[in-house]
């Protein structure tokens, strides 16, 4: 029942964020015991993609929505491939324990928050995000290599809690997951999948009309 009442809130978040605009969801990270899980959607307007949003639902507060615009979103994804190329570095080379930055110029300057299902909080100051290699060969095959990402803080003008993004310990399945999800091939069939609702919509809406008249 409180995932529903969640899901509930989150429509509205999106909406009120979003009102001159649709929303599309294009991929959202399958995790359980509560944990924070990322979603990417794609804004829509006038049948073309005009941006995208990366947000964190939660079980717990708080909730966000980070703008991205295409560019934006492009270093995003070259920053997961970079993951990659730096864990098969790391496997080839039999490298020890280290972290290192991912170069990438991820930044916002659009970015939403709530910690009360009910206060939202808008920030036009640039938020910058980063990614984080951490190798460590002595951790079990699947968890050698993790990303992490995070971001700097966001200070509300007047109110409300200071907001801060952090998302650890991604292994190599949830990057591939996330990546793969986020291709250019993927978004284009999200959009026609949008396109296709909305045509059905219409012709729903015409049936009704001609048969109610």
């Amino acid at each position: 029942m409180r995932t529903f009442y969640l899901f509930i809130l989150l429509l509205i978040f999106y909406g009120n964020v979003y009102s001159q605009a649709e929303t599309q969801l294009i991929y959202r990270e399958v995790i359980t015991n509560n944990e924070p899980r990322l979603s990417i959607l794609a804004v829509i307007e006038k049948n073309s993609i005009k941006n995208f949003v990366l947000s964190n639902e939660l079980f717990n507060s708080p909730y966000f929505l980070i703008e991205l615009t295409e560019k934006n979103f492009i270093s995003f994804r070259e920053a997961l491939v970079k993951f990659f190329e730096w864990e098969a570095l790391a496997v080839e080379n039999n490298l020890d324990s280290f972290t290192r930055e991912i170069p990438a110029a991820v930044t916002s300057n659009n970015v939403t928050w709530s910690w009360t299902d009910a206060l939202h909080i808008t920030s036009s100051d640039l938020i910058t995000l980063s990614f984080q290699f951490d190798w460590d060969p002595s951790r079990r095959e699947a968890y050698r290599a993790l990303l992490h990402i995070y971001s700097n803080t966001l200070q509300p003008i007047s109110f409300g809690a200071p907001f801060t993004l952090r998302k650890y310990g991604m292994n190599h399945e949830a990057v591939d997951q996330l990546l793969e999800n986020i291709t250019e091939e993927k978004i284009l069939n999200a959009l026609e999948q949008y396109r296709k609702n909305e045509l059905e919509k219409e012709r729903q809406r015409e049936l009704i009309e001609e048969l109610f008249r």
